[in-house]
């Protein structure tokens, strides 16, 4: 027997979900000692492909990329941000020194 304890409201009913989907793949009276991993691997790939009403007809697998997709951009566009302001702020700093040295040249 298997008890899963669930820590948030939407979890039973993932679960229960979940397992409709691979009941549409498996009888109730499948024996999985003799399913082979290739076997559950095709099945997790076709319920992961599957489009999703609550993912706006986007498949988990769609949605992971195309997250990974936008962090990844979001983190390089920062990143050239930075770059750009570090060495903006050091010519401005080489200007100050420079005119600093003009002005005590002055006195």
């Amino acid at each position: 027997m298997i008890i899963f304890a669930f820590y948030n409201s939407w979890e039973p009913r993932l679960n229960e979900h979940t397992n409709v989907l691979i009941k549409e793949f498996y009888l109730k009276s499948t024996n999985f000692k003799i399913v082979k991993e290739k076997e559950f691997q095709k099945v997790a790939d076709l319920i992961n492909h599957r489009p999703r009403k609550s993912l706006d007809n986007l498949t988990h697998y769609e949605v992971f990329f195309l997250l990974h997709q936008i962090l990844l951009h979001f983190i390089l566009e920062l990143a050239m941000f930075i770059i750009i302001f570090y060495f903006d702020c050091s010519m401005y700093i080489v200007e100050d020194t420079e005119n600093l040295r003009q002005l005590k040249s002055t006195f």
